[in-house]
């Protein structure tokens, strides 16, 4: 929303950013009004349509040297775990 008229001739611009979770094409749509006299009625909408794509990142995970050392570690844990008890 701005204050005050916009002179004629005059463009305003207005940046949005928007995020989607759903791919693909999309229209937007824009309309102003004024309760002023508008001498060019007929510019007072647009409208676009936009490619939405998404980025999905990858889950990390350990490589297979990475998986068997935590198995080593959860196995000597266990096994300290059981001599704690004894």
């Amino acid at each position: 929303t701005w204050a005050g008229a916009t002179a004629p001739g005059v463009t305003r611009t207005l940046s949005v950013v928007a995020y989607s979770n759903s791919e693909g094409q999309t229209a937007v749509n824009a309309s102003t009004t004024s309760s002023t006299i508008d001498p060019t009625p007929a510019n007072n909408s647009g409208s676009v349509s936009v490619q939405i794509g998404f980025v999905v990142n990858g889950i990390p995970t350990l490589s297979a040297l990475g998986l068997m050392l935590m198995g080593l570690l959860v196995g000597l844990m266990g096994i300290a775990a059981m001599r704690r008890q004894a």
